[in-house]
């Protein structure tokens, strides 16, 4: 999490006790991103020793909120970042998508405050490992001759990762109020991904339906 946001009271209580780590910028302009080198071999040294003990990471590849409009429903390129520490420590790497924040509080307002219907849903996506994933779409020629792994990695994920997205989107909005929490994937076509919030690819084995949430308020 950008570390400005630790500065914010109350909240940046909340993200410190929460486990967030911090990432360091120099620059953020017009989705220009350039990190302090020195902070950030802190803040890796401390991901470093969470993951030697086992510990999970929840990264958000976009990097900052999506403000697409009129709504957003197109996911934003992902970061390399990501990825090369999934290849990094050869991840298990699931999907987590969600719909519907959008209209609880939308990009342009200070506070959350429409009423909507949201729904997640969480997918496998690398379930033997990253390194093996990116060598099955290579052994199958799903992707460019010469092209960096973490790029294939990230490549596909994003492709499922809307597609999982969209498949959300269907189930909730359409729906009405009959929805059981449950989503069927757009394809039975073997489909792979990555994690983050909104096609597919065909690399993986099939993955199985999962279960979503509804929470219908503020």
């Amino acid at each position: 999490m950008s570390s400005h946001l630790y500065k914010i009271p109350l909240f940046g209580f909340m993200v410190k006790v929460m486990g967030h780590f911090p990432v360091w910028f120099l620059k953020i302009a017009d989705k220009y991103y350039k990190t302090d080198p020195e902070k950030m071999k802190v803040t890796e040294a401390r991901v470093d020793a969470h993951v030697a003990r086992g510990g999970i990471l929840s990264l958000f590849p976009e990097a900052q909120i999506n403000r697409t409009e009129p709504t957003p429903h197109n996911l934003q390129p992902f970061r390399y970042g990501t990825f090369k520490r999934a290849l990094q420590d050869d991840a298990k790497i699931w999907n987590l998508v969600m719909f519907g924040h959008e209209k609880v509080w939308p990009a342009t307002v200070g506070l959350a405050s429409n009423p909507a219907r949201i729904g997640s849903a969480l997918y496998p996506v690398t379930p033997a490992g990253a390194r093996a994933f990116v060598e099955a779409i290579k052994a199958e020629g799903g992707t460019e001759t010469g092209k960096e792994d973490f790029v294939i990695l990230t490549e596909a994920a994003q492709a499922a990762m809307q597609g999982h997205y969209n498949a959300l989107r269907e189930a909730i909005e359409g729906s009405g109020s009959a929805w059981n929490g449950r989503v069927q994937p757009e394809s039975t076509s073997p489909t792979v991904g990555s994690q983050g919030e909104t096609g597919a690819s065909q690399a993986s084995p099939a993955q199985p339906t999962p279960k979503g949430t509804s929470l219908d308020g503020l």
